[in-house]
């Protein structure tokens, strides 16, 4: 039925949503990782 795949659709919408977002906050955090180290050399 259409309602179906529209649901499956949704769902599949969300779920790359979401991998997308932990991307995201991985790559955040990574980046923030190296300027703390950065800037606690910098600091010596």
């Amino acid at each position: 039925s259409p309602l179906r795949s529209f649901h499956s659709d949704i769902s599949s919408i969300e779920t790359y949503s979401l991998a997308s977002l932990i991307t995201m906050i991985e790559h955040y955090q990574n980046a923030h990782m190296v300027f703390i180290e950065f800037e606690s050399e910098r600091a010596k």
